[in-house]
């Protein structure tokens, strides 16, 4: 009784957890989010920007106003960054990463509906643009309207297969729609891709609790711990799987949803 009891109130903290805010790059460790993890991607500068951006006449001012943005959200100044990358977006409205960034910005701002329009012009101006399909599935995702994340997920996957992060979050989106196969398929797939990727490690090990495959959760998550030793829903969890591995097996006939006496 005491380990049906750990691993229900496991399962319920998650649950609480899941409705909160999805993972931000540079948020401290110490406060992780519980499942379903997603993550957004990291401002694009641009001293090093993979997108060329189309000549104008306040070049030099425009490339001023990138490197200032980016690294005005790298120390967490989103409401500065969001200024410079507004007027970055002004000198030069044809800039997909200009756009990018400044949805990222509105992002930390908590401006969702004015970041999705951003990225949703960084798309028309680079359709073939992966993270900024990544960033819109996230914001989508957070308001429920998860099949059209779905979309945007998989099309960052096309576009780079070996996009870690969007395979995360694609798994994190079908999880929603009751794809639990699905998704443990691509948690699996972020980790191969990048094994230090602790918020997949905790994803896959959520998925092996949830299906009974308990090696393969205790391995995750024991692995989740060993990058972050800090993330008390990975303490949590791991202890969940113990419970149950030293539990007795109950007798048949009885109902998983009765207590016992």
């Amino acid at each position: 009784m005491p380990a049906l009891l750990l691993f229900l109130g496991v399962i319920a903290l998650a649950g609480w957890l899941a409705e909160r805010a999805w993972l931000h790059p540079g948020q401290a460790a110490s406060e992780p989010p519980a499942p379903p993890l997603a993550q957004t991607d990291m401002p694009v500068n641009a001293r090093t920007a993979r997108h060329a951006t189309q000549a104008t006449d306040n070049r030099s001012e425009f490339v001023v106003l990138m490197n200032r943005g980016s690294d005005l959200l790298a120390e967490g100044k989103a409401a500065e960054a969001a200024q410079a990358m507004t007027e970055a977006t002004r000198l030069n409205p044809k800039d997909e990463d200009a756009h990018y960034n400044l949805g990222l910005a509105l992002t930390r701002l908590g401006r969702d509906e004015e970041a999705m329009q951003q990225y949703g012009e960084a798309l028309r101006l680079l359709p073939d643009y992966a993270e900024a399909h990544n960033n819109l599935g996230n914001l989508l995702m957070r308001r429920d309207r998860n099949q059209e994340a779905i979309q945007h997920f998989e099309q960052a996957i096309t576009i780079m297969p070996d996009y870690a992060s969007a395979h995360n979050n694609l798994g994190t989106a079908l999880q929603k729609v009751g794809r639990a196969n699905d998704a443990l398929a691509h948690f699996r797939e972020a980790v191969r891709l990048n094994p230090g990727y602790w918020q997949a490690h905790f994803n896959v090990g959520t998925s092996c609790l949830q299906k009974g495959l308990l090696s393969e959760a205790q391995s995750e998550f024991e692995t989740v711990l060993r990058l972050q030793p800090d993330c008390k829903p990975a303490k949590s969890a791991l202890a969940a799987v113990k419970a149950r591995q030293s539990s007795p097996v109950r007798p048949a006939g009885r109902s998983s949803g009765q207590p016992e006496n």
